[in-house]
């Protein structure tokens, strides 16, 4: 299919390289002989993306009622699906245990939510708590990692005695840890002092695990991770403190490790001018698409289909449709000029993409997807107007 064929904007999912992921993954984990991959439904919740990634048994981990409400659409285990997030409500907790989720508990006032469940449903045989753990590496690097000071997320590892105590006396087991972190590339050393908490709250506490989740942030796709190391290394300390990994389910739950790297955006230029001496080329598309929240101010993934050669320009700043002043994907500086319908491709945009295009100017792009052992996208998903969202909402 050439590009004229592909009704631009549009994403273009590849489920050839997700299945690459996928392998990639689980080979790393082979280490671990009780081991699960995830997939958080947050990243992209695209109902054929989904489908594929279920049907190729990977678990699904969600964090709100919404989601958890969505996953009933699919055909899947609830007993495997994994329930984070700082926002669970208390009917969300409940039907939960009743279904046999994994709940990762992620403050004390949820876990005191769950103590005054037990008023209402029976859940001694429940096992599958597991307590979210806030990791501090020290201000400045918190900082580097996400921006402040500390993470918002989890509970300090002083306070897991509380809620340890907490569930000791209410009879209700603690059978789980969770970890998980914004990513960099400092990859082994966050593994290692994910590995430190781990030993320290086994050790210290004398918690009677059964499954330990080490998030996604740090399992990446985009940066060619070799994960095989990094589980080694894993593996190697918690056999030299002595503790029996085999016997402990481990989870992942990544999202661009599955996914960032497996679509691409295709956009076309509708309009250019000059303004001081630079050229802004105007595509209709924007950095919403891929870069919500504004923070990859040098995005060097993309390609550019010159129609012919032209004069060479100075700068070429590539914007997108909006009318916000800070939609503008990349530059390009001593370039051809690029002519109005040339064709501009944009990859690794698989992650935080999708979930995040708001219904502002325009509505949803197309989407297409190249299913496994093909080459030839397929339109899954025509672009959905803002007329037609409101036109939905006056039919309900």
């Amino acid at each position: 299919m050439e590009k004229t064929d592909i009704l631009t904007p549009a994403f273009i999912f590849d489920f050839n390289k997700i299945k690459t992921n996928i392998n990639k993954i689980n080979d790393a984990l082979k280490p671990f002989p009780i081991s699960q991959l995830y997939y958080s439904v947050k990243s992209n919740s695209l109902p054929a993306l989904l489908n594929y990634l279920i049907n190729n048994s990977v678990n699904l981990e969600c964090v709100s009622d919404e989601e958890y409400e969505y996953l009933k659409t699919f055909n899947i285990n609830f007993s495997k699906v994994i329930l984070n997030g700082p926002v669970k409500s208390k009917k969300l907790l409940k039907e939960a245990i009743k279904n046999d989720s994994y709940i990762n508990i992620d403050s004390i006032y949820e876990a005191e939510e769950i103590i005054t469940l037990k008023k209402e449903i029976d859940f001694a045989n429940y096992n599958k708590f597991g307590l979210r753990t806030n990791i501090n590496f020290g201000n400045n690097k918190m900082y580097e990692l996400i921006g402040h000071e500390e993470s918002r997320f989890g509970i300090p590892l002083e306070d897991i005695s509380k809620v340890i105590t907490l569930f000791n006396k209410n009879d209700i087991k603690i059978t789980g840890l969770h970890f998980h972190i914004n990513h960099n590339y400092e990859l082994e050393r966050n593994y290692q002092k994910i590995t430190n908490y781990i030993i320290e709250i086994l050790t210290k506490y004398k918690v009677d695990i059964n499954h330990i989740d080490l998030g996604g942030g740090i399992l990446r796709a985009v940066e060619n991770v070799d994960y095989k190391n990094i589980i080694k290394e894993l593996t190697d300390k918690l056999s030299s403190n002595n503790i029996d990994f085999k016997n402990i389910c481990f989870m992942v739950e990544p999202g661009a490790a599955l996914v960032g790297n497996t679509a691409e955006i295709i956009t076309k230029v509708i309009s250019k001018k000059e303004i001081n001496n630079k050229m802004f080329i105007i595509v209709d598309a924007s950095r919403s698409y891929y870069d919500a929240t504004y923070k990859f101010n040098d995005w060097k993934h993309y390609s550019i289909d010159f129609n012919k050669k032209n004069k060479i320009v100075d700068k070429q700043i590539i914007c997108g449709y909006t009318c916000m002043e800070n939609d503008r994907l990349f530059e390009i500086n001593n370039a051809n000029e690029i002519d109005i319908d040339s064709y501009i491709k944009i990859t690794k945009t698989g992650t935080y993409s999708i979930n995040f295009i708001p219904f502002f100017i325009k509505g949803y792009p197309n989407i297409y997807i190249i299913e496994e052992n093909k080459k030839v996208p397929k339109l899954v998903y025509k672009n959905y107007t803002i007329m037609e969202f409101w036109k939905h909402e006056q039919n309900n």
